[in-house]
């Protein structure tokens, strides 16, 4: 599990987090309810972190490509040798592609009664990009987010080329339809 710096959880979350990853092997992750905390202020379930995926790998992998827009779920327990051929890069969109890897070794489940607040703030100072890198003056593609994601699934798919140039085609559509069309791009700053 990683905590971001500035987020905080609810009384017995770990032990109730692993316990649920002990009693079901078909997880790979366990969350709690993610609940927004703006400038101090509970504002509730972030219903937009919550998802149900499928009980099959491509499509939960897909359901995720397609509909995940923020990205809460990095922070759960999870299985931490499901990421041993995991490839860990500094690119945007790290932590989707790091969920979509999980969620292709087994389901995520959302633990009731155990909280997972994230902590957003209404000024900031530093870019998306410098809080990835901890650097001004980076950018961070979309194009290359996208080709990460290929990427991943190149590593995990191993099965029919036709079928994976499919799979392939879906997740372009996808990213390029949240991220927009000029994400296909290689300099899709310009």
């Amino acid at each position: 599990m990683w905590l971001g710096g500035h987020d905080y959880i609810s009384d017995g979350y770990l032990s109730a987090m692993k316990e649920t990853l002990d009693h079901d092997e078909s997880l790979s992750m366990a969350f709690g309810i993610p609940h927004k905390i703006l400038d101090g202020i509970d504002y509730g379930r972030m219903e937009k972190a919550i998802h149900t995926f499928s009980k099959r790998r491509i499509a939960r992998f897909l359901q995720a490509t397609k509909n995940i827009t923020l990205c809460a779920m990095c922070q759960a327990l999870f299985r931490r040798e499901l990421l041993q051929n995991f490839d860990f890069r500094m690119k945007l969109g790290a932590d989707f592609v790091m969920i979509c890897h999980l969620l292709w070794y087994g389901n995520i489940k959302f633990v009731e009664g155990y909280k997972y607040y994230a902590r957003f703030f209404s000024a900031t100072s530093e870019t998306s990009d410098e809080r990835v890198t901890g650097q001004k003056d980076i950018y961070l593609s979309n194009y290359d987010f996208i080709i990460y994601q290929l990427d991943s699934l190149a590593n995990l798919y191993d099965g029919d080329p036709r079928i994976k140039q499919y799979l392939e085609y879906e997740i372009i559509h996808a990213l390029q339809q949240y991220r927009g069309i000029h994400s296909l791009m290689i300099n899709d700053d310009r």
